[in-house]
C-alpha cells in the first residue's frame, strides 16, 4: 500500500499552445537571497508569479514598466525546499513558457518548530499558538517591524507582529516557550496578496490515489493535447495512463517518493497539479 500526501494546485493558465514548461533547481543557504533576471518579454509577455513559496519570500522587481527580475529570500534557521511557478518566465512576442523554480535551502542549524504567515504590508497579524503557562518571551526581534507577546485573559498567548510602513519582504521572530524548543515565526510581507488574477482554482478537477492498486486518478473530463509528469529536478517521467470516461488513470507504482507535477493541456489551457508520493 502506498501513502500519498496530495496538495492540489489546479492552475488555469490562459496562454497559447506554443507555451512550454521548464524547471530550474538552485541551492541557497538559509537567510540568503538570490535574483533571477531576464524574465518575460518587454511590452508583450510580462512575467507573473502564479505560485508563491511556502517558506521564503518571492517578488518581481525591476523597472516600473517591466519587472523582469525575481528576488527570492530564503528563511533563516530552516532546512527545506521552496517552489515558485512563474508564468512567462521565458517569453517572446508569441511564446510564454512557464518556469518552475525550486530552491533547496541548506542550513548549519535548523529550528524544528516554526510557522510561516503571509502579511499584507501596512497591516498586522496576531498568531495565538502559545500558552501563558509557558511564559513566552521574544528572544530574537524582527528586523523590519515590531513584535509583542500578548497574554490573553484566559491561559492563551500569542505573537502580534506589525511590519514597518510599506515594507515588502521577509521578517521573523523567535520566541522561547518555557524550556521547549524555541518557536520561529516567519512572516512574508506582500503589498499585493493576490498572486495573479488569471489563475482560477478548478475544484471540479480532483486528484486522488487508489492505495490498493497504486494508481492515481484525476477527474478531468476532457481530452488532453499532452500529458506529462515532472519531478522536482525537472525530469520528465513517462507514466502509463488511460482515460476512463471522465477520469484519467495514471500508473505510479514505480515512482520514487517525492514531489511531482502533473501537467495537462486542453484547448490551449494548461492545468498543473502538484502532488507528493510518500
Amino acid at each position: 500500500m502506498i501513502k500519498l500526501k496530495l496538495t492540489l494546485l489546479s492552475i488555469f493558465l490562459l496562454h497559447g499552445l506554443m507555451a512550454q514548461t521548464f524547471t530550474i533547481v538552485k541551492s541557497i543557504p538559509c537567510g540568503d537571497s538570490i535574483k533571477i533576471s531576464g524574465l518575460g518579454y518587454p511590452s508583450w509577455n510580462s512575467p507573473k508569479i502564479i505560485h508563491r513559496p511556502m517558506l521564503g519570500h518571492a517578488i518581481l522587481i525591476g523597472d516600473k514598466s517591466f519587472e523582469n527580475t525575481m528576488k527570492y529570500t530564503a528563511p533563516p534557521c530552516l532546512i527545506g525546499s521552496d517552489t515558485i511557478i512563474v508564468l512567462c518566465a521565458k517569453a517572446t512576442q508569441i511564446t510564454c513558457d512557464t518556469g518552475i523554480y525550486i530552491f533547496d535551502i541548506s542550513c548549519t542549524s535548523s529550528t524544528p518548530d516554526f510557522t510561516t504567515h503571509e502579511v499584507k504590508c501596512n497591516d498586522s497579524i496576531y498568531v495565538n499558538n502559545l500558552s501563558a503557562f509557558q511564559q513566552p518571551q521574544i528572544i530574537m526581534s524582527p528586523e523590519h517591524g515590531l513584535a509583542k507577546i500578548i497574554l490573553e485573559p484566559t491561559d492563551g498567548a500569542g505573537v502580534l507582529y506589525i511590519p514597518n510602513k510599506d515594507y515588502q519582504g521577509l521578517d521573523y521572530v523567535k520566541v522561547s516557550a518555557g524550556g521547549k524548543a524555541p518557536k520561529l515565526y516567519v512572516f512574508n510581507i506582500y503589498c499585493n496578496l493576490n498572486v495573479n488574477t488569471n489563475v482560477v482554482p478548478n475544484f471540479e478537477y480532483l486528484l486522488y490515489p487508489n492505495p490498493t492498486s497504486e494508481y492515481l486518478a484525476l477527474n478531468f473530463p476532457h481530452q488532453s493535447l499532452f500529458t506529462r509528469c515532472i519531478n522536482i529536478h525537472g525530469i520528465n517521467i513517462a507514466l502509463a495512463h488511460h482515460q476512463n470516461d471522465d477520469q484519467w488513470i495514471f500508473d505510479i507504482k514505480n515512482l520514487n517518493p517525492g514531489m511531482y507535477y502533473l501537467e495537462m493541456n486542453h484547448q490551449g489551457k494548461r492545468f498543473i497539479f502538484k502532488w507528493m508520493k510518500q
